[in-house]
């Protein structure tokens, strides 16, 4: 009786040694614009130490795969999701997306935005510096300063087509970049979790230095905060105004929207960030 022959799998020699092979896909996935698996290569390369963890590891993968590799892997660690939200906005917990108790009072947590504030990433949509490979903290950091900053240079009022839409997402990009910056601004500080205290993270003068290039941005953030709510108040004020079955509604809103606008301090958990009145 022949014996039965066994099913060979043919798997092509690989034309590279690791590391080699591993830091090719790295490139690769880079050169594709696809930063998940350009994160997950450089972490799997990390972890067997591959990468050499080390102050100067931006300069060392500069010259290993090139300067502009190493500025697309770090805005890729800057810009990754939040692992819990994933970048989303969610309805606020405490009103269930309203705005208003059920007494048809301002909810006190979102100061009637009826937005919720991951408490991960404090709203920013952005992952913890801590999950942010050492050596890579301190060049995430200036990344994200500086996502902020084109954030906030892009918040225009518009009253276009689907006006409502449009102001809801500039309300959504003002609260992000706030976010943004005041992590900046409390991961430099010297109160900052041991795990920013790295020598090869952040560098102690970082934080002198956030207080400086943040002090520019948060009073145009702020400011494009409160237009952008003043314009969602005036859209609810010209819903209510037309009438109808959601008139009342509309002009409760109306209210407390243009009310928040011209607040002088935001004290609900959706808007008060301390460590942006500490600079």
């Amino acid at each position: 009786m022949r014996p039965k022959s066994r099913i060979h799998t043919y798997r092509p020699p690989p034309a590279l040694a690791e590391p080699d092979r591993s830091i090719a896909l790295l490139k690769e996935a880079l050169a594709r614009g696809n930063a998940a698996d350009a994160t997950t290569w450089f972490e799997r390369l990390n972890a067997t130490h591959w990468i050499p963890r080390r102050p100067d590891l931006v300069p060392w993968l500069s010259r290993e795969i090139g300067a502009h590799a190493t500025g697309l892997l770090v805005k890729a660690f800057a810009l990754s999701p939040c692992h819990f939200c994933r970048g989303e906005w969610t309805a606020c917990p405490s009103c269930e997306g309203r705005g208003e108790n059920h007494e048809g009072r301002t909810c006190k947590t979102c100061a009637g935005l009826a937005l919720g504030c991951c408490a991960a990433c404090n709203g920013s949509g952005l992952v913890n510096y801590s999950a942010v490979p050492v050596g890579l903290r301190g060049a995430a950091w200036k990344d994200r300063v500086a996502h902020a900053a084109r954030i906030i240079r892009g918040l225009r009022p518009d009253f276009g087509a689907r006006a409502k839409d449009r102001v809801g997402a500039r309300l959504q990009g003002a609260i992000a970049a706030r976010a943004m910056l005041a992590n900046a601004v409390r991961a430099a500080s010297e109160k900052a979790p041991s795990f920013l205290k790295a020598r090869d993270a952040i560098p102690a003068t970082t934080n002198a230095r956030v207080a400086r290039l943040t002090r520019r941005l948060i009073a145009d953030a702020d400011v494009a905060l409160r237009v952008a709510v003043a314009d969602m108040g005036t859209i609810e004020d010209r819903a209510a105004r037309r009438g109808g079955p959601g008139a009342a509604a509309a002009s409760r809103r109306a209210t407390r929207l243009l009310r928040l606008a011209g607040r002088r301090v935001f004290v609900s958990p959706l808007l008060f960030r301390p460590a942006l009145g500490s600079i």
